[in-house]
């Protein structure tokens, strides 16, 4: 049987990045502000950016019909988003139905 050695707390957080982690939550929190400036009101209630990497947004949103209304949209979500410096380099959206609760 294969041993884990167990690490304190302390130790683990020493190996974690999180300047890096608190910049990406920064971001994040930017993106979201201007996610709600760039949707029509109801559709920004239905959405929620969850996190942007290498040029991709995951966004989570309510139902089908909500992904569906923001595909139709995602070209020029992606122009504003670039545009207002949120999401340099923003090429494209992923967008995930939230499971029902």
């Amino acid at each position: 049987m294969r041993r884990h050695a167990f690490r304190s707390l302390g130790e683990v957080l020493r190996g974690l990045d999180l300047p890096r982690h608190a910049a990406g939550a920064g971001a994040l929190a930017a993106i979201q502000q201007q996610w709600a400036r760039c949707l029509p009101p109801v559709l920004a209630r239905h959405s929620r950016p969850l996190w942007y990497r290498d040029g991709c947004l995951l966004v989570e949103v309510d139902g089908p019909a909500w992904a569906t209304r923001l595909r139709h949209l995602q070209q020029s979500l992606c122009q504003s988003l670039q545009a207002s410096g949120a999401c340099p380099g923003l090429s494209r959206l992923r967008i995930r139905v939230r499971p029902p609760s």
